[in-house]
């Protein structure tokens, strides 16, 4: 079965689809600095030793750099706790 093409969309420039490319291509990058952030300081939050602690810091700031790629306010509130 095929599909009707619409023509108007078909010769659309590529300079008009360039931003929303970029903007896409940013968004995909944040999301993935967000998980890995997230996965790491959920990895070493729960350890006692500095070290662990460190890793889990290092994970709530790649966390929030995502966050603010992102366009989103970075989390600020206190660890284990939904704020």
């Amino acid at each position: 079965m095929r599909l009707p093409v619409d023509t108007q969309l078909a010769t659309a420039t590529p300079v008009v689809l360039m931003p929303l490319q970029e903007e896409i291509i940013m968004s995909i990058k944040g999301k993935a600095k967000e998980a890995a952030g997230y996965v790491k300081e959920e990895a070493y939050e729960n350890g006692d030793s500095p070290e662990s602690q460190r890793k889990a810091q290092e994970g709530r700031d790649l966390r929030n750099e995502g966050r603010i790629e992102d366009g989103k306010p970075p989390k600020t509130g206190k660890p284990g706790t939904e704020n």
